[in-house]
């Protein structure tokens, strides 16, 4: 399920849809109520055009991984509602539930940060993005923290694939992407390499001016 999960979210992230959900219709024959199968299949619905379909998924008590606790299934159900349905108060709330869930790890903060992208909610995501990579306005755990347990904070083993998932694509055209990446050693690497992200030819997301680098 895992290499199934890798492999999708590789597919989605270079915009190639179809392919993406073929395979996923492969992976859900085989681990259809793995979390991270269902999770995906959520994903590519509420971000790919069919919002109320992934809504339906949430209510589909009898198809939903049963280790999902009521608390997130109810952040889940907020921000399809959000997505499918609109509204100033329904957008605002499901924002405040990804803003919290951000707080429990790292791997909800990556969810949340594509999340409150996809809710066209940059300020709230670039909150989140510089939390979870930089430790900037609040730290984040790599696993959630139990009572009596000390919190890890490992920067520099964070996930970046989240910023480049299609989620995500409203912050790349944004300045304040250019200072993430600079910040986290994306554009160092980029420049190493000798080649431009992929990105930047399909979204206009710029380089910060060589005046600003160090």
């Amino acid at each position: 399920a895992t290499q199934y999960f890798f492999q999708v979210n590789a597919l989605w992230g270079a915009e190639r849809l179809s392919e993406a959900e073929d395979l996923l219709r492969e992976a859900s024959s085989i681990f259809g109520e793995h979390p991270m199968i269902w999770k995906t299949q959520f994903d590519l619905a509420l971000f790919g055009g069919r919002p109320g379909a992934a809504l339906a998924m949430v209510d589909d008590v009898q198809g939903r991984p049963n280790r999902f606790s009521e608390r997130y299934v109810a952040t889940l159900r907020a921000l399809a509602d959000a997505i499918a349905n609109g509204g100033e108060q329904r957008v605002e709330s499901a924002a405040r539930q990804q803003l919290a869930r951000a707080r429990l790890h790292a791997s909800a903060a990556f969810d949340s940060m594509k999340n409150l992208s996809g809710l066209n909610r940059l300020d709230d995501a670039f909150t989140v993005a510089n939390g979870v990579y930089l430790s900037r306005g609040f730290a984040v755990p790599d696993l959630e923290k139990l009572p009596g347990q000390a919190a890890t904070v490992t920067l520099d083993d964070r996930d970046t694939r989240p910023l480049f998932l299609p989620p995500a694509k409203a912050m790349h055209a944004d300045h304040r992407f250019a200072e993430l990446t600079q910040a986290i050693g994306l554009e160092r690497y980029w420049q190493a390499g000798g080649a431009a992200p992929d990105f930047r030819s399909t979204s206009r997301g710029a380089p910060l001016n060589r005046s600003s680098t160090t």
